[in-house]
């Protein structure tokens, strides 16, 4: 008998082919054995459900439940271990462990699974902390971002891991990515109805609402949580304290202990980009805290572009980001020309930075102010009672000027009633619009130059020209003649939206989906898609799909959803068309219709979407 694992099989069993090697370890609802596969002569992982709470191994090596009582409970486990087992064989992701099969036998269930070399993370994590090291940073980020890659393609799934923590982490020693394990011990209820669901879960990685026996509250920001608190143990060499812990500290007025120990994070050499993002994976309420690996991509690359602007952001997947499509105005039937930017989903965060503002002398223009003491009317577009008062005893002088050279025009002999003094008109928010568009893109015998651009698009935007408003909140939240600020953004965006362009009311939604420049607020993120998408937005439409697919900022349909990305896809957006290909392959929202998949991947593919090329790869 295995003294440390009782339970186990002992070594040289032969289960289905499969010779146990040794015990990997064992949780609550079983034990993962290294085993030999005869048929292959490789080394696999097999886990043998066995959930301790409610049954036992018998002389003949049988499992079996403790009493009666206990056979359904047992039962149900065992078929949720061999669906999860059948679900998750589907998933072709290097940073989840690969199921080969699965089978019933001595009993139980179990499931083959690809043995993960390397080592775990928690063994990584004591052996720095033994040599008096922390992780590097770049070593954290290689097995970060790998294992959001993997965690997001098992929440596309609808699927949570429930239970990642250093132990669940195995890292390549050639690569330093990551590849995730144990799936099952919180996936289904092995305990069924009379087990709590608190024995599956570790203290210091599990957030607060995994504590809660009816399972209800968990999501994909519960993985977002255990994720980051794997990062947090990374940093600072042990397990952040419990959810409970924090949340008694702060009933009773105390800091968050997290809160407080950020900056001992930094101190230690940690950017404040990775330190910031992984408290907002932390953050205790479930409903402030980051949801989605897309809301912690997108959280890291922002702080990181405000550390070193100008760096390339990661991609989110299914999410378009056509900031805007420029057109000459050329009166009610205007004609699109090209398109800033691209509506590939690799373009996301570009949304993503905010810098302080710059001082120059457009400022200057749109204030009246010095450029050393002024208040930014983007920020206070109303300005100050006493400037107006000033520029109305200015305009009031001018005319008065005016008249009276009029009169003196007329009354002089030297002036016939044809030549008298006329004042040239002043452009219109047209005439601005369109010159401000020669200059941002260096056409029609000017060359480009994103000050002058600025320049007309601002005096074009306080006559009221939306387009105008829109290229200023590109221009902010890209950092074209101005520094990056997405505050700006925001608020240019919003004038642009509330003005009616679609486009304004696209980039204005991105900007609240994400959080950039703004408050995340799902439902204006949703309001604004759906103003965009009914004028014939298709990046709005697409990612109006996305929020029903997700239930951002309202319920959610995947019917909803496929029926706005084939809206989209109709429409020529390359992510739509992506996500609609998606849909048919996976049977989401609609039947399941391979050839058709292939289409609408093709038509993707064709446009550059790397996503789409890499599912034509998988669908030969």
């Amino acid at each position: 008998m295995n003294e440390q694992f009782p339970l186990a099989l002992p070594v040289g069993t032969n289960v289905n082919g499969y010779i146990i090697n040794k015990v990997i370890g064992q949780g609550g609802f079983g034990i993962t054995y290294l085993a030999f596969d005869t048929q292959t002569s490789t080394a696999v992982a097999l886990k043998e459900y066995l959930p301790s709470s409610v049954a036992l191994r018998n002389d003949a090596g049988t499992v079996t439940p403790y009493s009666v009582s206990g056979e359904n409970d047992f039962a149900q486990g065992k078929s949720s271990f061999l669906k999860e087992a059948q679900n998750l064989g589907r998933f072709r992701n290097e940073a989840i462990v690969q199921v080969r099969g699965y089978f019933e036998a001595n009993g139980t269930a179990y499931t083959v699974m690809e043995f993960a070399k390397g080592d775990t993370l928690s063994h990584r994590i004591k052996q720095l902390k033994a040599e008096g090291k922390t992780m590097p940073e770049e070593e954290i980020l290689k097995w970060f971002t790998s294992a959001m890659d993997g965690l997001e393609c098992v929440h596309k799934e609808q699927f949570l891991h429930r239970d990642i923590k250093p132990d669940n982490i195995m890292i390549d020693p050639e690569t330093g990515k990551a590849c995730l394990i144990d799936f099952g011990a919180a996936r289904h209820d092995a305990g069924g109805k009379t087990k709590s669901l608190s024995v599956v879960l570790t203290p210091g990685f599990a957030p607060i609402e995994q504590y809660s026996s009816d399972g209800k509250g968990q999501g994909t920001w519960t993985d977002v949580y255990a994720l980051g608190a794997t990062v947090w143990c990374a940093m600072a060499g042990e397990a952040p304290k419990d959810a409970p812990g924090r949340s008694t500290e702060v009933m009773y007025g105390h800091p968050d202990p997290i809160v407080v120990d950020k900056d001992k994070l930094v101190a230690k050499g940690y950017s404040e980009a990775l330190v910031n993002t992984v408290a907002g994976m932390m953050t205790l309420n479930s409903t402030e805290r980051l949801r989605t690996m897309a809301d912690v991509r997108a959280s890291l690359a922002t702080a990181n572009a405000t550390e070193e602007a100008g760096e390339d952001l990661q991609p989110n997947d299914g999410i378009s980001n056509a900031t805007v499509a420029p057109r000459q105005n050329t009166g009610e039937n205007a004609e699109w020309h090209e398109q800033l930017g691209s509506a590939n989903a690799s373009d996301l965060q570009n949304v993503g930075i905010e810098t302080d503002k710059q001082k120059n002398n457009i400022d200057v223009f749109w204030n009246g102010n010095s450029s050393d003491d002024k208040q930014d009317a983007t920020e206070n577009p109303e300005g100050k009672s006493f400037q107006k008062i000033i520029v109305a005893i200015i305009i009031l002088l001018f005319f008065v000027w005016l008249m009276g050279l009029h009169k003196s025009s007329t009354s002089s002999s030297s002036y016939s009633s044809s030549s008298s003094y006329s004042q040239p008109s002043e452009p219109t928010a047209s005439e601005l619009y369109d010159k401000a568009w020669n200059y941002y893109y260096g056409k029609n015998g000017v060359n480009k130059s994103y000050k002058r651009a600025f320049e007309l698009f601002s005096k074009a935007a306080k006559k009221g020209q939306r387009d105008s408003m829109n290229f200023l909140g590109c221009m902010y939240s890209d950092g074209e003649y101005v520094k990056k600020n997405q505050k700006k953004a925001v608020y240019w965006y919003k004038k642009a939206a509330e003005a009616g362009d679609p486009w304004g009311q696209s980039n204005l939604a991105l900007h609240y989906l994400n959080g950039v420049g703004t408050a995340k607020n799902y439902k204006q993120a949703f309001y604004w898609y759906k103003k965009a998408a009914d004028q014939g937005n298709e990046g709005a439409m697409c990612n109006l799909g996305y929020l029903y697919e997700y239930g951002y900022g309202t319920s959610k349909s995947m019917k909803k959803a496929v029926y706005w990305y084939r809206k989209s896809a109709e429409g020529g957006e390359e992510v739509g068309q992506c996500n609609l290909a998606w849909c048919y392959e996976n049977g989401k929202g609609v039947a399941r219709n391979l050839a058709t998949a292939k289409k609408w991947y093709k038509k993707s593919a064709a446009q550059g979407n790397k996503r789409a090329k890499e599912a034509l790869k998988r669908l030969r």
